[in-house]
């Protein structure tokens, strides 16, 4: 069994290798040109600057693009092309901690795609993109817990990508825009513990997924985008105690997520997509569990261990060993639970040390991820560590103070060592942060459900 599982998984990324365009997905597309009849000299240094863009220099790029817009203030591409010098920079910063220094580049970036639109109100491409900065903006914002700033940059990506659907119903650039914007809005409802609002911006978020596919059927992002917004449905179909509304939207992730993972373009595309794969078939297990088909959730349980720990050794240095030991640690903790409902003692306390490990090897790669010590914490807390438990909520409490799952774990061992006092302002906190929190509790990872 455990071979002929191993075997599916390699044959799927295989076939997703064997799909693979000469381009790859992470090549960034021209973006469409629109004319002007601009200056010249102008034009050579829009020119010149576009040179630099190619090859990464950003800061010259962005001063060809200056010198070309104080020849010609009123060039739309230059607009746009320092716009995308500028969002491309402020990526490198994000990239490199500059966390502050980013959000003001992108901000930048914000004001010369909004210069675009205003020259020439039909250039699809300062949509998309300005949406992107938008939504780099909002996941930042988000990330610090600053809601209503987050919403606002999630609204605005929304509005943009209305924009482009109400010019041409049938843009499926303009679709998927808006399946990001509405998802992450149905998130921080969630967050909120604002069910039914959230309920509606995943319901959006699905309908704009199926336009996305309808017209753009052979996108493997798309897929792949719905099969988040199925798991976030799923999620919030488990805190209702809906397991089997909750099954049926786990079921169209996998199958949306398998067929992103065999449209792959890229062997990193494929084991990335494959991540998402197994991360859906670990909450199909969770609502077969709460459906009491124990030996199916914990077979689906198995699947992603043995998939995952697959991916991590073929892709140890890329963004999908991130995913797949997070998942890989919640799959064994989940597991650990389930045998110890079932009386596998000894079994389930291998698992549990398993997660902790993965969770450590995650936290070596990723030393602020919240899911790993949120994870590595669940499984001290099973193993009666309450005090490792304790220290390892404390540290996701410290990267994101709003973390409502860390405070309510965090007061369950502190309630074990006897410390109700404290356990009762930890119970409190977690509830103020989000009113469903003891519903999410069992079925979340700690991440963003």
């Amino acid at each position: 069994m455990t071979l002929k599982v191993l075997v599916g998984i390699l044959t799927l990324i295989l076939c997703a290798i064997v799909l693979m365009s000469p381009e790859t997905a992470e090549t960034r597309q021209p973006p469409t040109v629109h004319s002007h009849a601009a200056d010249p000299m102008s034009l050579y240094f829009l020119q010149r600057g576009n040179k630099h863009l190619a090859v990464g220099d950003f800061a010259e790029a962005i001063a060809d693009f200056d010198t070309a817009l104080q020849i010609d203030p009123e060039h739309p591409e230059a607009y746009y092309y320092r716009a995308s010098a500028k969002f491309e920079l402020g990526k490198s910063e994000q990239g490199q901690g500059k966390v502050e220094q980013a959000k003001s580049t992108y901000r930048s970036a914000i004001e010369d795609y909004a210069k675009v639109i205003t020259l020439n109100p039909e250039h699809p491409d300062a949509y998309i993109f300005g949406g992107s900065v938008h939504l780099r903006l909002g996941s930042l914002a988000e990330n610090e817990g600053n809601w209503e700033q987050a919403k606002h940059h999630f609204q605005a990506v929304n509005k943009m990508g209305r924009h482009l659907t109400d010019v041409d119903p049938e843009n499926a650039s303009g679709w998927r825009t808006r399946g990001v914007a509405t998802l992450k809005l149905g998130v921080l409802a969630a967050h909120k513990g604002k069910s039914e609002q959230a309920q509606r911006h995943y319901d959006d978020s699905l309908e704009a997924y199926n336009h996305t596919i309808a017209l753009d059927p052979e996108n493997p992002a798309a897929y792949a985008s719905r099969t988040d917004a199925h798991i976030y449905v799923g999620v919030l179909e488990m805190t209702r105690a809906n397991f089997q509304q909750a099954h049926h939207h786990y079921q169209s992730a996998i199958q949306d997520s398998r067929q992103a993972t065999l449209m792959a373009p890229t062997m990193r595309y494929a084991l990335f997509f494959s991540v998402g794969l197994n991360a859906a078939y670990i909450k199909l297990g969770d609502a077969e569990g709460a459906l009491g088909n124990v030996q199916e959730a914990q077979s689906h349980y198995q699947l992603a261990i043995e998939s995952l720990g697959a991916i991590t050794f073929l892709g140890q240095q890329s963004i999908a060993a991130e995913g797949a030991y997070t998942y890989l640690a919640e799959g064994k903790l989940k597991l650990g639970d389930s045998e110890t409902l079932t009386g596998n003692v000894q079994q389930a306390e291998q698992h549990y040390r398993e997660a902790i490990a993965d969770s450590s090897q995650l936290i070596a790669l990723v030393p602020q991820k919240v899911e790993a010590f949120y994870t590595r914490g669940r499984a001290k807390a099973a193993l009666s560590d309450y005090t490792g438990a304790i220290a390892d909520f404390e540290r996701v409490i410290v990267i994101k103070s709003y973390h409502a799952l860390a405070y309510y774990a965090q007061g369950l061992a502190k309630q074990a060592l006897g410390q109700h006092d404290a356990a009762a302002f930890d119970f409190a906190k977690a509830r103020t942060l989000n009113p469903e929190v003891e519903k999410l509790y069992p079925f979340s990872n700690g991440g963003e459900e």
